[in-house]
């Protein structure tokens, strides 16, 4: 195999793998928020504002952080903000007693959320299998389905037997595993980059 592809490779199975993280955490507690809000002396309306404040400031986020990514042609530091940021913000559901707080926090969410996706479909776009770009989105989707899937069993019966709180704990852990992981990526990737630049000039 050429050492280019080899390389492509070992990216796209990477990026798959923080997807995974990122994708089981964001769904775990998809089946839970009207339970949750009650938890907190809310109802299904609060549950209904929480996640409307969620998409609006998600779909506001992407727009600016797609924006400047493009301006500044960096799409690595907002991915690892987001991944970090979404880490802090599963911790700080541990402490919510009131709605209010619970708008502010998932604010931050929805913040996080989009400040990721601009960067990370750009950052899948370069690594996935060349020549074989509907069979990459393929295995793209099926392994965001199959994770979002996997997070909802996690939540639904991590709360269930356990509590919200290790539920918080859990999520905030799975975000950190994958800053990790996009830490180790984008190390792999400059270095790969170096390599290709030194050959191609000797």
């Amino acid at each position: 195999m050429d050492i280019k592809y080899k390389h492509i490779y070992e990216r796209f199975i990477m990026t798959l793998f923080a997807l995974v993280f990122i994708e089981s955490a964001g769904a775990a507690f998809s089946p839970l928020w009207a339970h949750f809000t009650n938890n907190i002396g809310g109802n299904l309306k609060t549950a209904g504002i929480a996640l409307a404040i969620l998409h609006v400031v998600k779909g506001a986020t992407c727009v600016i952080a797609a924006f400047f990514q493009d301006i500044h042609k960096n799409y690595k530091i907002p991915i690892l903000i987001s991944v970090l940021l979404s880490s802090v913000t599963w911790l700080l559901f541990v402490h919510i007693t009131s709605k209010e707080e619970l708008y502010i926090i998932v604010a931050l969410m929805g913040i996080s959320s989009g400040m990721l996706w601009p960067g990370f479909h750009v950052l899948f776009t370069h690594t996935h299998i060349q020549g074989r770009e509907a069979f990459s989105w393929g295995i793209y989707e099926t392994v965001y389905a199959l994770s979002g899937g996997l997070g909802v069993i996690i939540g639904s019966h991590v709360v269930h037997h356990l509590s919200y709180q290790v539920l918080f704990i859990i999520l905030s852990f799975m975000n950190a595993v994958a800053f990790f992981i996009f830490l180790i990526l984008f190390k792999i990737q400059k270095e790969q980059e170096a390599s290709l630049n030194e050959s191609s000039n000797s």
